[in-house]
């Protein structure tokens, strides 16, 4: 562990991570949210999929963005 990462390092580095596999899954297989409850809110436009897409693509950038200021700012602790 780098000495002076603090935890909020991780945790903002571990959701950026979760946000980006959700994106690629979605990315790749649009279709994988309606399949898991069931219900095709769009009827197969693809609208709902767009704006998942696009939701989890900012939400991986403001959280990957957090981390690499937490790293920046140990960085320069050191």
């Amino acid at each position: 562990m780098m000495r002076g990462l603090r935890r909020r390092f991780y945790v903002e580095a571990g959701a950026g991570a979760m946000m980006t596999a959700l994106f690629l899954a979605t990315l790749l297989f649009p279709t994988w949210i309606e399949a898991l409850v069931r219900i095709d809110p769009d009827h197969g436009a693809g609208t709902l999929e767009r704006f998942i897409v696009a939701g989890l693509l900012v939400v991986t950038i403001v959280f990957l963005s957090l981390a690499r200021r937490e790293w920046r700012k140990a960085v320069a602790a050191a």
